[in-house]
């Protein structure tokens, strides 16, 4: 004969599953608390504005991946690093972007966190987006790139001089 389990035991819960069960408990009071408060989403939009999908993506790829499958967040550092700073640029580029009417017309389309970013003149805006273009790769993978670097230089040096030569 088979035996009935009392009803006082309940089945264990995995730690992995009481865990995917709080942080969804965690974003949807997130969801519902962002969907009432008129302050916080006055916040929300003048914060980071537009800006706030490629940060929740981002974040929400980071969180799936210590979830799921934590190697790939180790093992690809400077692809995340890489990931991290197509972001930041494209904070940095809406900041730029305004329209004609609401906190928009001052702050962009990123907001505050955006101007931050990217510097309140455009001039500086771009001068730091190049500043990311192009130092990032060279810090990340300093084999690969130096030498393109200093190829790329040396030939843009070498054609400076033909065209000095040729103007004076």
């Amino acid at each position: 004969m088979f035996r009935l389990a009392p009803k006082y035991i309940t089945p264990s819960l995995r730690p992995k599953t009481v865990a995917d069960l709080t942080i969804l408990a965690l974003f949807f009071t997130m969801g519902a608390v962002f969907w009432i408060s008129d302050g916080l989403q006055i916040w929300a939009v003048r914060s980071l504005g537009f800006g706030w999908i490629p940060a929740l993506i981002f974040l929400i790829s980071i969180i799936t991946a210590i979830r799921f499958a934590p190697f790939l967040l180790f093992g690809y550092w400077k692809w995340w690093v890489i990931y991290l700073a197509l972001v930041l640029l494209t904070i940095g580029t809406l900041s730029y972007v305004k329209w004609d009417y609401g906190l928009y017309r001052i702050f962009g389309l990123s907001g505050v966190w955006g101007q931050v970013i990217s510097g309140e003149h455009i001039l500086n805006g771009i001068c730091r987006a190049l500043a990311i273009i192009f130092l990032l790769p060279l810090i990340l993978f300093p084999k690969r790139t130096g030498r393109k670097y200093i190829l790329a230089s040396a030939k843009l040096a070498g054609g400076s001089f033909i065209t000095c030569r040729k103007l004076i």
